[in-house]
């Protein structure tokens, strides 16, 4: 594991290097759990300028599953107030509705 920190970020500090160890370890738990032990590790790394596709990506390169770690990052950012969706996604509002809803 030790070589797949290194391989992601090879001129990490101690302190962001100790982060992502834990991040990986607490992985493990259950998912109610882990979001509660992940959520002060990810916003640390955050702070350090860890993105969410690196987080993601050390995860994976550890063995974890993708969409496990996307869910447990996505809520924890949620949390946050950091969407990752762009406004205005989603399903596009009716013509009728929109004409509907100016004429009023």
């Amino acid at each position: 594991m030790e070589l797949i920190l290194r391989s992601l970020h090879a001129a990490a500090d101690p302190e962001r290097e100790a982060l992502e160890t834990q991040f990986l370890s607490r992985l493990g738990n259950t998912l109610s759990t882990a979001l509660t032990a992940l959520e002060p590790i990810v916003l640390r790394l955050i702070e350090f300028g860890a993105t969410r596709q690196y987080l993601l990506a050390l995860a994976v390169a550890a063995g974890y599953q993708k969409a496990y770690v996307r869910s447990l990052l996505s809520q924890i950012l949620v949390r946050r107030g950091s969407r990752q969706r762009k406004s205005g996604a989603g399903p596009k509002t009716p013509q009728l509705a929109a004409a509907l809803h100016s004429s009023q």
